[in-house]
């Protein structure tokens, strides 16, 4: 063990300690620090300041161009919006318009076959008119043709006229029946 106790005497002999030294280290350590200080420190700093500014101003503008990017996309979707809103209103009024054109057209289209039919049962009256009067002159006609066959001498021009009346009142009577039913039987 002494021998080890020896060793450790000689090794605290190289370790000795040397006021002047240290005095000198660290005032060595503290120009070396102002040093390092006034020529890396402060231009680093100044280029990190710069640096972080720059940064600022890059965030600053995207936040412009972020907010704005929104304004625009607000505005385009209240656009878009307002487009549907009017494709809509567009889209109702022509089938309004159109309902009311169909609406007009259909009452048009009634009121003109309303028309035809009118007219078409006016000419069937009409028609029907002129049949009974062709009737009645066929029939005045025949009954002259029978009563100059029948009666040759015995009637007078006023015989003859009375004769007429008689199968014209006759007819009257049976009106439009009697016509019909002469139509039917020819």
């Amino acid at each position: 063990m002494l021998l080890l106790v020896d060793a450790m005497l000689q090794s605290l002999d190289v370790i000795s300690f040397n006021l002047w030294q240290v005095l000198i280290s660290l005032a060595n350590l503290l120009v070396l620090y102002l040093i390092l200080k006034h020529f890396l420190y402060k231009p680093i700093r100044k280029a990190l300041e710069k640096r972080q500014q720059t940064l600022d101003e890059e965030y600053s503008k995207a936040e412009g161009a972020r907010a704005s990017a929104q304004q625009y996309e607000a505005d385009w979707n209240g656009r878009m919006q307002t487009a549907e809103t009017e494709a809509d209103r567009i889209v109702a009024a022509s089938e309004a318009r159109a309902q009311e054109r169909d609406r007009a057209m259909l009452k048009d289209a009634k009121q003109r076959a309303g028309e035809i039919i009118r007219q078409a049962e006016a000419e069937a009256e009409l028609e029907k008119k002129k049949a009974g009067q062709e009737i009645r002159q066929n029939i005045i006609d025949l009954s002259a043709l029978l009563a100059e066959q029948v009666l040759p001498g015995q009637l007078d021009e006023e015989g003859h006229e009375a004769l007429i009346d008689s199968v014209i009142r006759e007819l009257d009577k049976t009106g439009s029946d009697g016509a019909a039913g002469y139509r039917g039987r020819g």
